[in-house]
């Protein structure tokens, strides 16, 4: 906690994992790559130094780690968009899911190391866009 706060200058709250919340996961490891320089200073402090070897992140943990950000970002965006409370957002859903699709397309080529986690995720996207596309709401709405 004192290593966080040394590092960063501020209280941070906890972020918990939520199972139906598509930015928790995003939230967490956004965190985690804000608190990189604590991190390291909390297993390289004396009390904690044994640990290290095996908790502290390596280089290439972390540059995984910031894929992992960039592709669960496509989401996160998607999901603050579509979640407004003033605006009516069900004409943007076909185009937003198109949208993100794309941008996901172009990670999947672009990260190699999680491909198979970016596939994952163009499927299940491609399955809402095929049931969106077939209620009627969306494209009248979008008229």
């Amino acid at each position: 906690m004192k290593c966080a706060k040394n590092a960063v200058k501020k209280d941070l709250q906890l972020i918990l994992d939520v199972d139906i919340r598509w930015s928790s996961t995003y939230a967490m490891v956004d965190r985690a790559s804000f608190l990189k320089l604590a991190i390291s200073s909390f297993f390289t402090s004396d009390d904690f130094r044994e640990m290290a070897p095996t908790y502290l992140p390596t280089d290439n943990d972390w540059e995984l780690l910031e894929e992992v950000k960039a592709a669960l970002d496509v989401p996160h965006l998607f999901q603050q968009r579509l979640s407004a409370e003033k605006t009516p957002t069900l004409c943007d859903a076909i185009p937003a899911f198109e949208a993100m699709f794309g941008k996901w397309e172009a990670l999947h080529q672009e990260y190699p190391r999680i491909r198979t986690a970016i596939s994952a995720g163009m499927d299940k996207l491609a399955d809402y866009m095929n049931v969106i596309r077939g209620i009627p709401a969306y494209t009248l709405a979008m008229g």
